[in-house]
């Protein structure tokens, strides 16, 4: 073939007529990277290589096969499947959902903190593998929920790649850690194509990934992560903010300019509402814990220091400028959103579904001229910080945005179905999970030609749990409020909170919450329809 770097095996015999010839290929791969390997070199890791082989080829591939769904069943499906009854379709959302469940356990690399999971996984070469933000918001929400361990060391490889992201903060003039939007190794740094401005401009990363660390800290809580980096990342990357930020001495606010939301068609904003938001909650966050850690450990309180500025942080989250809803409701996705040219109306289908919309976009010379968005970014922002705003300013701008959202990202049905089920518009959520389910499940061939929509698969999940199932976090407690479409009439799964197990199961009127720990059972609090409950062992709440 001419290639040097390939395994080649020629065989010549005879099947008698009547038989079958079966030839079972066993593969091993061993690489310098894998724990425990890093000083070997070519030779010691072709012997590795060889003795893991010779012990495999010992068994069959029907034992093999055994094997592994002994242990899918043990991991996986004992624990992380979920129940639907209803409507003939709800066959196919849990297809869909099961489809997502596979996926998220074979492409994540939770064996090994150093790494994180791929935007393709490992099923195509889309973006080179890299990590973005749809990691924290998109897939670690599943395995905080479902498998804190794996939860643990996805967060712990953003701990691990800080001495990179300092780095990156510092090359732009600022202070502690920026994110990389593109992640590799944990010392690559930036690994955004030279070629695309994003890494320069979706600075929101940087609290995506502090979010991450402290909501996996809320629902697990993990003290040793946190005395073990997760308190130094929510700092530095608090610090970046404080730093970047520029005082606009007309509006008397510190800005975030220059940006790119998560509406990827509008770019080189200035305070996108996502971005500035979620950076006051980054604040917000190193400031708690900063005041937690004085209490709880001085000692190492006085250890991180040099990671700690309380009053920058605070003059920072004082004087940032939080874009506010107008006469309408409305909270701008970015400054001067407004004055773009409206391509939907009253009466109209959503953009997703509008053909003319589509039409005056093009007479206003293109989607970055209009107000047109990719994908969800006020709604993802009021599905993030849900508790910063009223229902009815989340109703309004739901409306609002879903109109002018074309959806051409599989990070946003999922989003808009989410809420949709906060607000009750149930069929409509339905109408807009069955549409993210299908993003890898279509018959639509070209749909996964660069690899599966890893965070579209962890957005399936964040339908049925956390939309319908109605299972969030909210500040730092647990709220259960199912939203169940019409076509279920029941919905079970199992959730994990505070080092317990529970058990969840919803109908039309009521649920139940089930404490199904294997080992000490603590008590849970939770919050539904306002009031709070305990469970210590079973508790029904009839809505």
């Amino acid at each position: 073939t001419g290639t040097k770097n390939c395994v080649r095996y020629f065989a010549e015999l005879d099947v008698p007529a009547g038989y079958s010839l079966v030839a079972t290929k066993y593969v091993v791969i061993h690489t310098s990277r894998d724990q425990g390997n890093e000083m070997c070199g070519l030779s010691e890791l072709a012997d590795l290589g060889a003795d893991h082989i010779k012990a495999s080829a010992k068994r069959s591939f029907d034992c093999i096969l055994d094997e592994s769904a002994a242990e899918w069943g043990r991991r996986i499906w004992s624990c992380r499947d979920v129940l639907i009854e209803g409507a003939p379709s709800a066959d196919l959302d849990v297809l869909a959902y099961r489809f997502a469940i596979y996926h998220l356990t074979v492409m994540s690399p939770v064996h090994d903190n150093r790494m994180n999971i791929g935007a393709k996984g490992l099923s195509g070469p889309g973006y080179y593998g890299h990590a973005f933000w749809d990691t924290e918001i998109y897939m670690l929400p599943y395995f905080i929920f479902e498998a804190p361990e794996e939860a643990r060391s996805l967060v712990e490889y953003r701990v691990n790649s800080l001495g990179a992201c300092r780095r990156n903060a510092k090359k732009g003039g600022d202070r502690g850690a920026r994110f990389c939007w593109e992640s590799a190794w944990i010392t690559d740094g930036e690994a955004t194509p030279v070629w695309c401005d994003t890494g320069d401009l979706e600075l929101h990363i940087t609290a995506d990934v502090a979010l991450g660390a402290y909501y996996y800290y809320i629902a697990s809580g993990d003290e040793e992560f946190m005395k073990n980096g997760g308190y130094e990342l929510i700092f530095d990357s608090a610090s970046f903010w404080a730093s970047h930020m520029k005082m606009n001495d007309a509006r008397g606010k510190y800005e975030i300019n220059d940006v790119t939301g998560p509406n990827e068609f509008h770019t080189h904003v200035n305070n996108n509402a996502y971005t500035n938001y979620l950076a006051a909650n980054n604040l917000e966050a190193a400031l708690k814990y900063e005041k937690l850690l004085s209490e709880r450990y001085p000692e190492l309180r006085e250890n991180l220091g040099g990671h700690i500025d309380v009053a920058f942080w605070q003059n920072a989250l004082d004087k940032l400028y939080l874009p506010q809803p107008d006469e309408n409701g409305i909270i701008a996705e970015h400054d001067g959103f407004f004055d773009l040219p409206e391509i939907v109306f009253d009466g109209e289908e959503s953009v997703s579904k509008n053909p003319k919309a589509w039409e005056r976009t093009e007479k206003h010379g293109g989607i970055e001229k209009v107000q047109y968005s990719k994908q969800a970014d006020v709604a993802a922002l009021l599905y993030q910080m849900e508790d910063k705003f009223s229902a009815e300013i989340k109703k309004k701008n739901f409306y609002f945005y879903e109109r002018n959202c074309y959806h051409s990202s599989s990070l946003s049905l999922n989003t808009y179905s989410c809420l949709a089920a906060d607000m009750g518009e149930l069929d409509m959520a339905y109408d807009l999970f069955e549409r993210a389910m299908m993003i890898d499940m279509s018959n639509e061939p070209a749909s996964s030609s660069a690899g599966i929509h890893a965070a579209s698969l962890g957005g399936v999940w964040q339908c049925v749990v956390l939309g319908f199932g109605g299972v969030r976090r909210v500040g730092d407690d647990l709220r259960i409020e199912p939203n169940l479409p019409s076509a279920w009439t029941k919905l079970a799964f199992e959730i994990s909170w505070k080092g317990q197990r529970l058990k969840i199961t919803e109908s039309a009127g009521s649920f139940t919450v089930e404490n199904i720990t294997a080992g000490e059972k603590k008590p849970i609090s939770f919050i539904s329809g306002g009031k709070t409950y305990t469970v210590d062992e079973k508790i029904e709440v009839v809505k």
